[in-house]
């Protein structure tokens, strides 16, 4: 052969000090990403908050939502709510969020009643927590959102035909989205009444599974009424 590989024979002590520098200089690099990756979550963190101080001091906030994270315990939560300096109003445990309230309730701490110097001393304060914690996700203000752009559905006020919207507070829900016409949602029910108007254009052809047929029409109802709730047209 006119190339020959040269192979190292090292002795158990070189092979020792050898592997355990490259141990050190991967846990090394290891300890570097995680440094920066914490580094760049505390700079977001202080940079959403931040541009709440700026919102919360124009309005004046005095109650605010606390989301924390899942795996943050008690004594952590506690710990977070003591330093903000807040008292709780409420507890939200299926989201891991606190409503408090600012002790200062809205004034400066010189008494001069500038709420809105308050509510920026309040945030400053929840500014450098949030930066410098992986306990807490956010700090949002607690404010009152009104929808102000309802259904013109007439059949959306017949307690008959809608009652199912309106008693899980569907409306509200619309404040926030109204769906994806990308989206397909297959109803397994009692079938579909094809003919409704609220579902021109929006079927895609299902089947029969009693009649063994791909003719899902509705004969009790019920599945007319479920595939409203979840796919009736907008607006």
């Amino acid at each position: 052969m006119s190339e020959h590989t040269e192979i190292e024979c090292l002795t158990p002590s070189v092979f020792h000090r050898a592997l355990f520098s490259r141990i050190i200089g991967a846990a090394l690099l290891l300890s570097l990403v995680y440094f920066v990756g914490t580094t760049q979550t505390a700079r977001a963190q202080a940079v959403r908050a931040n541009d709440a101080v700026v919102e919360a001091a124009d309005s004046g906030a005095t109650t605010f939502l606390v989301h924390f994270t899942p795996q943050s315990t008690a004594d952590e939560r506690n710990a977070i709510l003591q330093e903000l300096g807040v008292e709780v109003v409420s507890w939200l445990p299926q989201i891991d969020v606190a409503e408090v309230r600012s002790l200062s309730s809205g004034l400066d701490r010189q008494g001069n009643g500038d709420a809105s110097i308050g509510a920026a001393q309040v945030w400053a304060r929840m500014n450098a927590v949030v930066a410098t914690t992986d306990t807490v996700l956010t700090i949002e203000e607690n404010m009152a959102v009104t929808g102000v752009d309802l259904p013109n559905d007439p059949a959306l006020t017949s307690e008959e035909r809608s009652y199912g919207l309106t008693i899980t507070h569907v409306p509200e829900a619309w404040d926030y989205t109204k769906g994806d016409a990308a989206i397909i949602i297959a109803v397994v029910d009692t079938g579909l009444n094809v003919n409704h108007p609220e579902f021109s254009g929006r079927i895609v052809p299902g089947y029969d599974f009693i009649n063994n047929d791909d003719e899902p029409m509705d004969d009790n109802g019920h599945g007319t009424h479920t595939s409203g709730i979840i796919g009736a047209a907008a607006g």
